[in-house]
């Protein structure tokens, strides 16, 4: 080379290569050119993006099963819809509240989470043999079958311990029972133990001795956990029917943009919302990912991040983005950290709550008076917008089913024009979803863990 100059340099190549052990990973590449006293060499920076190249095609994977429709055959699979860890710790929770034992099958009593407190009777003795475990999985299948009238309680097709199940459904397709039980009360003697403990061809007195370690529970009892339970099983199939609907409003975007002239900017600010949000769980980091999203396609903009608070009465800012070198500035005139002001719910109207639920991205008339519910004096008010030079306001609330959870704020600065409305729209919707099933997913962990059944 004696110019230094080539097509190839500068650019990131991707390409796959074979380990000496077999196997294949996926890399990216990027030429560059060295000079040296005898002419120009070539230097190469080698990446190794196999990790990111794995997360993006089981991503998409997971977005293509969901978007599937639910009637035509084929099956959502409950992985593709929960994380399973988080699962299995509710799960845990759950068993350990109530002292009952508890596991997630498919619909035909295959299990699908380990068990979760489950006694030596049934987990190394009924299970352990071939009759004994076709029995417990036919018994599970009956139990967890819907009916959405309330949970199934009756004893188990195999060990005669009584057992309850609730349904998980997405859409109203059954998808996973969710089993407990595991007790025994007067209904069970032992001459029936001994019976199938020589049916199933394992030893009586062992059999018997386990069928003893049996905690023991009032039929009542068990009802008022199971009415607890189908209430978890509920709200796991709402959550499930969520994140269907936002695979399916990813997909029906794709479909869209492939028909239209898109920013190829906007596409990449979506997908990596998405991909990080798809599962996010804490609510402060959903916060965080939306607005520096948002700060990327409006680069010249102030971006404001308000929380709902757990008290649900009061709004207030967690994060700004833009006015960094502005908050000493800010906390000097307002006389208060910008992020302990307080917008209480109860003094905003009725207009701007309702505007709040739309997820419309919405001018805020007369700026960041009205928008702070004139709580901060309008001299100060046009002060802050000389020092910002402040222009427009525009604001997105993030809510579901009635409720609000934050908002999203943007001041332009002086004359700028909002740009890239229905983008930034979409991102809000997607944090909306996200934020609703992270307070689900929590609300649920909580109540496990301070409900007291006993």
């Amino acid at each position: 080379m004696k110019t230094g100059k080539a097509p190839f340099l500068g650019k990131i190549h991707k390409t796959e290569i074979m380990t000496p052990d077999g196997k294949l990973r996926y890399v990216e590449q990027l030429a560059f050119p060295i000079r040296t006293n005898k002419g120009y060499r070539i230097g190469y920076v080698t990446r190794d993006v196999t990790q990111r190249k794995q997360i993006e095609e089981a991503l998409e994977k997971r977005i293509v099963a969901l978007s599937r429709p639910l009637d035509n055959g084929e099956e959502i699979g409950f992985h593709e819809l929960f994380n399973l860890k988080e699962i299995q710790e509710i799960q845990d929770l759950f068993a350990e509240a109530t002292g009952v034992a508890s596991i997630i099958t498919q619909p035909d009593g295959t299990p699908i989470t380990q068990p979760s407190k489950f006694h030596r009777l049934c987990k190394d003795i009924i299970r352990k043999t071939e009759i004994g475990r076709a029995n417990c999985f036919k018994s599970d299948a009956i139990i967890g079958k819907h009916h959405p009238e309330g949970p199934i309680i009756r004893p188990c097709l195999s060990s005669g311990l009584w057992d309850a199940g609730a349904s998980i459904t997405v859409g109203g397709k059954h998808i996973a029972n969710w089993l407990i039980g595991q007790v025994r009360n007067e209904a069970q003697n032992e001459d029936e133990m001994r019976d199938y403990a020589r049916e199933i061809g394992v030893d009586e007195e062992e059999y018997i001795e386990a069928f003893r370690e049996v905690p023991v529970m009032s039929k009542s009892h068990l009802e008022h956990i199971a009415r607890s339970l189908f209430a978890f099983a509920n709200q796991l199939s709402a959550m499930a029917y969520q994140n269907v609907q936002q695979a399916r409003f990813i997909t029906e975007r794709e479909n869209a943009e492939q028909n239209l002239e898109k920013s190829i900017h906007e596409k990449e600010i979506i997908n990596q919302v998405v991909m990080q949000l798809v599962k996010e769980t804490n609510t402060n980091n959903i916060y965080s990912i939306i607005g520096r999203s948002v700060k990327k396609l409006l680069p010249d903009s102030y971006v404001i991040i308000s929380k709902l608070e757990h008290d649900g009465n009061n709004i207030h800012i967690i994060e700004s983005f833009g006015l960094e070198k502005y908050l000493e500035k800010l906390e000097s005139i307002l006389k208060i950290d910008l992020y302990k002001m307080k917008f209480p719910l109860d003094e905003m109207n009725e207009e701007d709550l309702k505007i709040n639920r739309t997820g419309t991205l919405t001018e805020a008339k007369n700026g960041i008076y009205n928008l702070t519910n004139q709580k901060i004096p309008l001299p100060i008010c046009k002060t802050l917008e000389k020092l910002l030079h402040i222009g427009k306001v525009y604001t997105v609330g993030f809510s579901g089913d009635g409720e609000n959870f934050g908002a999203l704020t943007i001041v332009l600065i002086n004359d700028s024009h909002l740009e890239h409305k229905k983008t930034i729209e979409t991102i809000a919707y997607q944090a909306s979803i996200a934020l609703q099933r992270s307070i689900v997913e929590k609300t649920i962990k909580e109540s496990l863990k301070e409900k007291k059944f006993f």
